[in-house]
């Protein structure tokens, strides 16, 4: 009886282990499942990160070119005014050498572009 009842006792202790050691297992796997996801995730952010600097980039060049062009997500453009609703106080109006003086600024009078002079 004393054999049977320590065979028994030591399959329960094995099927215990195992059981844990098994569970232990299936943790493990989901935690590295779960930090595959995690380095996806991060890699997906990184490139998306990536492109939105590769764009700013390329607007930052368009302005910084003379005259400033818009970037369209493929190359730098001029764009013209093509509002009806601007009219002669509009950007293609402005004379940029009429104001030559360190004290003066460009100002629309209501008819048209002059210099106003400041301090």
């Amino acid at each position: 009886m004393k054999n049977s009842f320590l065979s028994i006792l030591l399959a329960f202790t094995s099927f215990y282990i195992l059981d844990a050691n098994a569970q232990d297992a299936s943790v493990s796997d989901i935690k590295i499942n779960s930090l595959r996801i995690l380095k996806q995730q991060i890699e997906d952010i990184d490139s998306s990160i990536q492109t939105l600097q590769t764009y700013v980039d390329n607007v930052i060049a368009c302005g910084d070119e003379s005259p400033p062009k818009h970037f369209n997500g493929t190359s730098c453009i001029t764009i013209n005014e093509r509002d009806p609703n601007i009219e002669l106080h509009g950007v293609s109006a402005i004379n940029s050498s009429s104001c030559s003086d360190s004290n003066q600024i460009q100002q629309f009078n209501g008819s048209s572009w002059g210099c106003k002079t400041f301090n």
